[in-house]
């Protein structure tokens, strides 16, 4: 899986691994992180993901991207 932290956080993603195998793939220019993780299944980094949120986005797989955005969706449409 592929997430892009924003600059606001990254050092938080420097210090600590939040998810399984975190490995930090690139370092933009404007602070931003994009990381690389393994997790067996969407339940594993969900929760994570959401503790982070705006800061977090989820790049890659499309599946996993279009999961959130839907949670969020639904969420956003229940308050």
């Amino acid at each position: 899986m592929i997430l892009r932290i924003d600059k606001e956080i990254a050092r938080y993603f420097k210090k600590r691994r939040y998810f399984p195998l975190q490995k930090i793939h690139k370092t933009n220019k404007d602070g931003s992180l994009i990381i690389e993780t393994k997790v067996g299944n969407h339940a594993e980094i969900m929760p994570m993901i959401y503790r982070w949120i705006p800061h977090i986005n989820a790049i890659a797989p499309q599946d996993l991207k279009d999961k959130v955005k839907g949670e969020i969706k639904t969420y956003l449409g229940k308050t």
